[in-house]
């Protein structure tokens, strides 16, 4: 990204609005509500956070709040952005997404109310805006264009330090929380679609039960291969022990021990079968 964007200023920080990742798993019965969280112990032995909406607020409210310490206050919102300024009119404005992603850039020209000295009878007055008429640079800033380079690049530097911690654990909420609706909706929607209704996510036919368990199986094998791929792995694999194997048509020992022998993760799918 460029300089507008805080990754260029501090790499990894800067996240981007299209979440592109692997699913969470679903609690076990191990874990515990706290606080708007959902601890699970992951597959490798570590923890992975779900966490609600509310969670998220709280962590946005939290980097907000880091902002404006520093001087800065919501000018405007519109389409899930909001756009901060500082006082000083030389600092790089802050443009806010909804998403968990920011970006800064160097401030035009910013029309003020007059300044004049207090002492003067109509300061403070509506008759003090016609001095913009014939002063006009009295009503004018003009710092965020005439600031160099290279100062302008040590406070977008200053507001990313800021406010690094606060951004990157609002980012992260807002992924847990994308990822815990990927599993709690959007999977077993899509598994019962596939296996009650035989129609898969593009709207292709699975018309025998074959078919149905061999895409499920793909997609229990196409997971990546890491905590996040395993966890999703194991939200399926939850599926097919109490709705498909506990059907007319489960998955049969061959079709479990083919798809173990060819499989590229490392996680074995282990499956309850009437074989044994």
């Amino acid at each position: 990204m460029l300089l507008l964007l805080t990754a260029l200023l501090t790499p990894g920080f800067a996240q981007d609005p299209g979440l592109d990742a692997d699913e969470l798993a679903l609690p076990d019965e191990g874990s515990f509500e706290r606080d708007g969280l959902f601890e699970y112990e992951g597959p490798v032995g570590e923890t992975i956070v779900v966490t609600d909406e509310a969670e998220v607020r709280r962590r946005q409210e939290a980097f907000v709040k880091e902002l404006k310490s520093l001087g800065y206050k919501a000018k405007r919102d519109k389409d899930g952005r909001t756009v901060y300024v500082s006082e000083t009119p030389w600092k790089p404005k802050v443009i806010v997404d909804d998403d968990g992603w920011m970006v800064l850039k160097r401030r035009p020209i910013v029309f003020t109310d007059p300044d004049l000295p207090d002492h003067w009878w109509f300061s403070d007055t509506p008759i003090e805006y016609v001095t913009c008429v014939v002063a006009p640079h009295l009503c004018i800033r003009m710092g965020g264009l005439v600031i160099s380079k290279k100062k302008l690049t040590h406070h977008k530097a200053a507001v990313v330090n800021s406010t690094q911690a606060e951004m990157t654990e609002w980012g992260d909420a807002i992924a847990d929380h994308a990822l815990s609706e990927r599993i709690y909706t959007e999977i077993p929607e899509q598994l019962d679609q596939v296996w009650y209704e035989g129609i898969g996510p593009e709207g292709q036919a699975l018309a025998s039960w074959e078919e149905r368990r061999g895409w499920i199986l793909e997609l229990w094998m196409s997971r990546t291969d890491n905590r996040w791929g395993d966890a999703a792995r194991e939200s399926i694999e939850g599926y097919m022990i109490y709705v498909i194997q506990d059907s007319q048509t489960p998955y049969s020992a061959e079709e479990i021990a083919a798809a173990n022998a060819r499989r590229k993760c490392r996680r074995e799918l282990v499956l309850p079968t009437a074989e044994g």
